[in-house]
């Protein structure tokens, strides 16, 4: 399966033009392969939603509003209006606001001025209303998210399907049920020892899209490198890793809704450690082009099976 990377700044001022200029960019001239056999089917956006600490989904479902929020306090002041948005802030709004937050702003300019939003954002308890703020908020920045996103590849690319984000093992809800409508399939990155089925499940149902694997791996202590950066618990032997992958593809293909697979990576990374620092067994080959055959014979193997057990196990009755 093949993609073209995309990459832009949906969530900034002025977004949707920015991304349709990158798109252009990218769309008008040779694509950037993910890696295929075949023509390019989709189009993978290649950076998550932003935080501003960090991806979106790498963070606990609090962290998330409060850290966006404290960098962008134009957004708070409007969440309590968050389902009328273009109509503004009300008295009756800023009254729920207190109320909610714990604060007795006189005004909207005076919550506006307030230089430190984290002092605001870090209530003793967090009532049921909050709660919904929260998920409202995360909701809407997600939305805007895949909005842009997907008005930008359809008016330069419509021909190809948009395959999500490729979440690294978690996103929160709010930003799993905003997606559905933008995109074609849902991507998830997983580096467990078996497929996370309840998780996978739930993308499914939230957004109504099929989902596709796009990381998983193993790697193994025998193989002379750290394994000491980079996701996933080592095992002990390329046999291990040939089983793991055996019984880890087996079983993703059971789930009806999952349409693929890619495996990280073809080569292994540097003992030294890559531009981040990742220093794993994770490749079909050796740095210097041989091949882990306990590993690439068990996939040669398995592969070609895996279409009729697809097939099998999700026939109706």
């Amino acid at each position: 399966m093949g993609g073209r990377f995309m990459v832009g700044p949906p969530l900034e001022p002025g977004g949707l033009p920015r991304q349709n200029a990158l798109t252009r960019q990218i769309v008008g001239r040779s694509p950037f392969w993910l890696s295929t056999r075949l023509a390019p089917v989709g189009e993978l956006l290649a950076l998550p939603m932003a935080s501003p600490r960090g991806p979106l989904d790498d963070m606990p479902d609090s962290a998330i509003e409060k850290r966006a929020a404290a960098r962008r306090g134009e957004v708070l002041e409007r969440s309590p209006v968050a389902e009328a948005p273009d109509e503004g802030p009300s008295e009756d709004d800023l009254d729920r606001f207190n109320r909610t937050w714990g604060t007795d702003y006189p005004t909207w300019e005076r919550l506006t001025a307030v230089g430190r939003w984290d002092k605001l954002l870090q209530p003793e308890t967090q009532p049921d209303e909050l709660a919904a703020l929260n998920d409202g908020f995360v909701c809407r920045v997600a939305a805007q998210y895949f909005r842009v996103c997907h008005e930008a590849i359809r008016q330069h690319d419509p021909n190809h399907l948009i395959m999500g984000c490729r979440f690294a093992g978690y996103a929160p809800r709010p930003v799993i049920e905003s997606m559905g409508d933008y995109v074609d399939v849902v991507s998830y990155n997983n580096y467990d020892v078996l497929p996370p089925e309840d998780r996978l499940c739930e993308i499914h149902e939230w957004t109504g899209k099929p989902v596709l694997l796009t990381e998983f791996s193993f790697k193994a202590q025998d193989s002379g490198l750290p394994n000491t950066h980079g996701a996933g618990e080592p095992v002990a032997t390329q046999q291990d890793r040939a089983d793991h992958y055996a019984r880890y593809v087996k079983a993703l293909v059971k789930l009806p809704y999952m349409v693929g697979f890619h495996w990280f990576k073809y080569a292994d990374q540097p003992a030294e450690g890559r531009f981040d620092g990742e220093n794993s067994n994770y490749g079909l080959v050796r740095l210097d082009d041989t091949a882990y055959t306990e590993l690439t014979e068990r996939m040669q193997a398995v592969n070609p099976t895996l279409d009729t057990m697809h097939t099998a196990a999700n026939r109706p009755g």
